[in-house]
């Protein structure tokens, strides 16, 4: 389950927008490329932890092939990573807080509990302060269960009214793009913000039973989950 939620949380609902940017196959090329790339690395990754069985992290690794100081540097980028990720989830959950806050209470944005994202953000931090501190992926799985049921949930929800519009002719309107190289690359980064998951592959595989299995199992719930996301983008765009 944990192999699934690496890559599949709410960066999948930017998809469509990037589509409509770099166009429908600059899309699919981009994310399969970009997909494709950490699926690599995730592997090579686990080929190296294989090798030095009492390592059970990325930052572990760091330091057994850089030393101290490679470690030092292997911590500040994931830590910059992962904050970086966090602001943004923080950012969008508040974000659509406030805008269902203001949907239901009349949708003022200029005063009541309309524009109080900061509030809601540091509402937000409550919950995340104690998640944080949990220092076993085993325990986790269970709220990536949940997490991802979430996910699905809102993914099928917007599927069906998709297709009450496709069903109803209705469709936005300006001329369907199918390529544009420009935007292809310089959506690079939001592609890789789908795979944040990539640095713990390492701490996940030393808490599963069957570790010999687990780069299949990796393989498999990446390849499925950006063959997903690639059908909804398109039906989306």
């Amino acid at each position: 389950m944990l192999s699934v939620k690496l890559c599949y949380g709410n960066a999948y609902l930017s998809i469509p927008n990037v589509f409509s940017k770099t166009g429908w196959l600059g899309g699919i090329l981009l994310f399969c490329s970009v997909g494709l790339l950490n699926i690599y690395t995730m592997m090579l990754n686990l080929h190296v932890a294989s090798r030095h069985p009492r390592l059970h992290s990325y930052s572990e690794i760091g330091g057994k092939v850089f030393g101290k100081w490679g470690k030092l540097g292997v911590d500040i980028a994931i830590w910059i990573m992962q904050l970086s990720i966090c602001c943004g989830y923080l950012y969008f959950i508040a974000e659509q807080m406030d805008s269902v806050v203001c949907h239901y209470t009349g949708g003022e944005d200029d005063g009541g509990y309309c524009g109080k994202k900061n509030i809601y953000i540091l509402v937000m931090t409550v919950p995340a302060l104690p998640i944080s501190w949990i220092e076993t992926y085993t325990f986790l799985s269970y709220l990536s269960i949940f997490g991802i049921t979430m996910a699905t949930v809102g993914m099928i929800t917007m599927f069906g009214y998709m297709g009450a519009k496709i069903h109803n002719n209705e469709q936005v309107p300006g001329e369907l793009k199918v390529f544009d190289a420009f935007e292809t690359f310089g959506n690079i980064g939001v592609a890789m913000f789908v795979f944040e998951g990539n640095a713990v592959v390492i701490n996940v595989r030393a808490e599963t039973i069957n570790q010999h299995k687990y780069p299949r199992i990796l393989t498999s719930a990446t390849v499925t989950v950006i063959s997903l996301f690639m059908v909804f983008a398109m039906v989306s765009y």
